[in-house]
C-alpha cells in the first residue's frame, strides 16, 4: 500500500468537527521510530475527522488505551480530567479519568476534537524522521511548508464551528498557535496564557504529560482557569496559592511535602544509574530505546531521556527493558522494585496515573 501524504497531511484529528473543546497540540507522538510505516499506512486511510478509538486501533500498541482495562495516556489524563470537572465531577478518580479516556475522549459523537499544528508523527521533535521518503528533506522544510496551511486550516475550522474552549498545550509552541488567532489581548494567569476569540475561550499550557499536571490540585487548578464558569472557579481575589510558594534552587517549592519530595529523589537514584551504566557501556540513548524495544516490545529516545532526568514515572515494562539494554545487574529484580515503589508513591503522593 503506497503512502498517502495528500490524506495524511489534511488530516484535523479525532472528534467532530464542532465539538464544544479542542485540544491542540504540536504533533502527535510515535510509540516506536519503527512503527513508522505502519503509522503512516493507517493514517493515508484517515478521513479529515476520525473516532479516536477507531483510528487508534488500527496502529501498533495504542489500542492498551481502549477498553475495559484501559491504562492511563498520560498526555490525554490532563483532557479527561477537564472534561469531567466540566460535566460536574468534582473530584474525579483515575478509574472515571480511564474511562472517559477509553469511552468518550476524541469520539464521533463526543464532545471533544483532538487536533495538532503538525501532521506528522514523531517519538522525538528533535527527530527527522522522514528524509527517506523525499517528500520534505529536512524538519525546517516541512515546517516552511505546512505550518501556514495547517494555520488556515485550523483558523477555517474555528470560524465555522467556534468551539466553547481551546486549549493548546506545549508552552515551546505558543507563539506558531497566537498566530492561528491574530492579533489578541493575552493575559497570564500562573503558567498559562488566556485570551478570548469571539466566543471562544483559549488557554495556552504547558505540555499535558508534564510535571505542571502531576497532583490532583494541579489539575483542579487547571480546571479553574481553562472553565471560569464552573462551580469550583475561584473568585478573583482568591490568592494562588500554587504559585505564591518560594521556589527553591531546583525548581521545586519549599513547602513540597516530604512524600513528594521522596517520590522525586526515588525517580532520580533509578535515572542516575541508568544513565551511569548507560554512559559507561558507550551507548546513546537511541540505541539504549532500539535494545529497550527487543526486550520489552517498546521504547523511544525521549523515553531514555525522561527515565535518566527522572521525569515522571515511565512504564516499568520499558523501564525494565532499559535496565536490560545499558547492562545494569539483575535488571528484573530492579525492574520490580521499579513497578512496586512507582506503585507506593501513587498512594502517598495522590500522583495516581
Amino acid at each position: 500500500m503506497s503512502i498517502e501524504w495528500d490524506r495524511i497531511e489534511n488530516f484535523i484529528g479525532f472528534g467532530r468537527p464542532d465539538a464544544p473543546v479542542v485540544f491542540l497540540g504540536m504533533e502527535e507522538g510515535l510509540r516506536r521510530d519503527a512503527d513508522l510505516l505502519v503509522d503512516l499506512r493507517a493514517r493515508s486511510t484517515y478521513e479529515p475527522f476520525m473516532d479516536l478509538g477507531e483510528a487508534q486501533t488500527q496502529l501498533d500498541g495504542p489500542g492498551s488505551y481502549f477498553g475495559p482495562i484501559a491504562i492511563t495516556q498520560k498526555t490525554w489524563r490532563p483532557m479527561c480530567d477537564l472534561m469531567l470537572r466540566r460535566d460536574g465531577v468534582q473530584r474525579p478518580t483515575l478509574d472515571e479519568r480511564r474511562r472517559y479516556q477509553a469511552d468518550r475522549l476524541g469520539r464521533r459523537d463526543g464532545d471533544t476534537l483532538l487536533t495538532e499544528l503538525l501532521p506528522y508523527p514523531h517519538s522525538d521533535s528533535e527527530q527527522w524522521l522522514y528524509a527517506q521518503f523525499e517528500r520534505y528533506p529536512t524538519r525546517r522544510k516541512f515546517e516552511k511548508s505546512l505550518i501556514p496551511r495547517r494555520r488556515d486550516m485550523l483558523r477555517k475550522l474555528f470560524a465555522e464551528h467556534p468551539p466553547q474552549l481551546i486549549v493548546a498545550h506545549g508552552k515551546a509552541n505558543w507563539p506558531e498557535y497566537k498566530e492561528i488567532f491574530g492579533e489578541l489581548t493575552w493575559r497570564k494567569d500562573g503558567p498559562f496564557e488566556c485570551a478570548t476569540w469571539g466566543a471562544t475561550r483559549i488557554v495556552l499550557a504547558h505540555q499535558l504529560a508534564g510535571k505542571q499536571f502531576n497532583t490532583d490540585e494541579q489539575l483542579e487548578r487547571f480546571a479553574r482557569i481553562a472553565l471560569p464558569n464552573s462551580p469550583d472557579a475561584p473568585s478573583p481575589a482568591e490568592p494562588d496559592r500554587a504559585m505564591t510558594s518560594p521556589i527553591s534552587d531546583d525548581g521545586e517549592s519549599s513547602s513540597e511535602v516530604p512524600e513528594r519530595r521522596a517520590n522525586r529523589n526515588v525517580r532520580k537514584v533509578f535515572g542516575a544509574l541508568t544513565r551511569s551504566h548507560r554512559v559507561a557501556s558507550g551507548l546513546s540513548a537511541e540505541k539504549v530505546a532500539l535494545r529497550a524495544t527487543e526486550f520489552a516490545g517498546q521504547g523511544n529516545p525521549g523515553g531514555v531521556r525522561n527515565l535518566e532526568a527522572g521525569r515522571g514515572w515511565v512504564h516499568p515494562g520499558f523501564a525494565e527493558g532499559v535496565f536490560r539494554a545499558v547492562g545494569i545487574p539483575d535488571p528484573e529484580e530492579l525492574g520490580r522494585a521499579y513497578a512496586d515503589l512507582k506503585l507506593f508513591f501513587r498512594g502517598v503522593t495522590k500522583e495516581q496515573d
